[in-house]
């Protein structure tokens, strides 16, 4: 099955374009921060709140249950001798089957794996009165030679199947893990610190950590323990805001941007004031891959001054979104070999969780479509099986057996 597509309301398409930037550290510059300086970074903000934006799907393809081994374990029961048929049985007759294993195959693990699945089999057998599916692969004028041979040949396609869908199984489970399923819910909380997302708007609280205060500077300082910028929207105003002599850093609207100089006073007015300059749409069945382009080229934006390091323009003492000091977010004694403060981030945290389970479920989609065509190709075999058993002619002893494991069939 092909994962329906997602549409970003971002400029994905400038990301497509980028090729990340390599991890290093920039010194600090000299002169004020400039005009437009913040706008690539900003670029890669939105990017990342757009897919937070946008429904995440994720593919259905591995699957508990198969149509091509069904009809390859039902035709291994129909071709099966009596004497394991009648195991499922209570008595003789239709309508007698077992519901409880047998006792004497309590202690076989074996039997206890395959005892549900055995008399499913068995159960659909006995419902399939007019054998339409042995007709459907042509083997129901089968003789009883010819009959022996087929099921010989069956048993090593329903073998092979069973192993198939237990792998189908466990896939299932990397398909949809947990965070993979959540990851909707895991993006906007990353972008917006609430599962409901961008509407209506995200308040101070939502966005910056306790730490933030009424200066600006309170709001953009990070530690392990103290995540002021919390959200890709805090992130957004730090380094995004208007300062009181430089309102462009990252957007040049028509109408300046209003000074941020009151810390978590009115963010959300400042936000939307930013948020409406994330723009355009693009289309992607991979999100993944957007988020790791768009997460990947932060780092390399990263600059260092002494034991810290900054994001964002940075020039010197703090990001209070000033020229002469910055607009960026401090990651308190981070380096580049331990950068302990940047991974303790929530929204670093939760989109890296959402990137590492979207690989793992996909990874697992395209190991089920191989399976599943695997299966096909088995279930095809079966009338490749009954072409070469109508070859066989009746011997002189034909009279032949097949024996029963008390480890259930091989």
């Amino acid at each position: 099955m092909q994962m329906p597509k997602t549409r970003y309301s971002q400029s994905n398409i400038f990301l497509l374009l980028v090729t990340p930037l390599p991890m290093f550290i920039i010194h600090r510059g000299a002169g004020n921060v400039k005009a437009g300086e913040n706008k690539a970074l900003f670029n890669h903000l939105c990017a990342l709140a757009a897919i937070a934006d946008s429904e995440i799907p994720i593919g259905s393809e591995a699957s508990d249950t198969n149509s091509g081994n069904d009809l390859i374990q039902h035709i291994n029961m129909t071709l099966s001798e009596l004497s394991w048929q009648r195991i499922f049985k209570k008595k003789p007759g239709k309508d007698n089957l077992e519901e409880q294993m047998p006792e004497k195959f309590n202690d076989n693990k074996v039997w206890e794996i395959n005892w549900k699945k055995w008399l499913k089999e068995e159960k659909e057998h006995e419902a399939d009165e007019q054998q339409l599916k042995l007709k459907y692969i042509g083997a129901d004028k089968l003789t009883a030679e010819q009959r022996y041979f087929l099921h010989r040949r069956v048993r090593i396609l329903a073998y092979a199947a069973d192993k198939i869908v237990e792998e189908l199984k466990m896939l299932k489970q990397e398909e949809q893990n947990e965070d993979a399923k959540s990851a909707g819910n895991l993006l906007k909380t990353a972008a917006y610190w609430k599962e409901a997302g961008k509407a209506p708007p995200p308040t101070a609280s939502d966005m910056f950590g306790a730490s933030c205060g009424a200066d600006v500077n309170s709001c953009c300082t990070n530690t392990q323990a103290q995540q002021a910028s919390k959200t890709l929207a805090a992130v957004q105003i730090c380094l995004g805001a208007a300062g009181s002599t430089l309102k462009d850093v990252c957007v040049n609207p028509q109408t300046p941007l209003d000074e941020w100089n009151d810390g978590n006073s009115n963010d959300p007015t400042r936000w939307s004031a930013l948020a409406q300059h994330c723009g355009s749409t693009a289309t992607t069945d991979k999100p993944e891959e957007l988020l790791d382009t768009a997460l990947g080229a932060l780092p390399g934006s990263i600059r260092k001054d002494g034991s810290d390091r900054y994001l964002g323009a940075y020039r010197t003492t703090g990001c209070s979104a000033t020229q002469g000091n910055g607009f960026c977010i401090k990651l308190t004694g981070d380096s580049q070999a331990d950068p302990k403060v940047l991974n303790s981030l929530p929204w670093f945290v939760n989109i890296r969780k959402v990137m590492a389970a979207l690989r793992r479920s996909r990874k697992a989609i395209e190991r089920a479509k191989l399976l599943k065509a695997n299966l096909q190709t088995l279930a095809e075999q079966l009338k490749v099986e009954v072409d070469a058993a109508k070859t066989v002619i009746a011997q002189a002893n034909s009279n032949k057996k097949c024996t029963i494991s008390s480890g259930g069939r091989k």
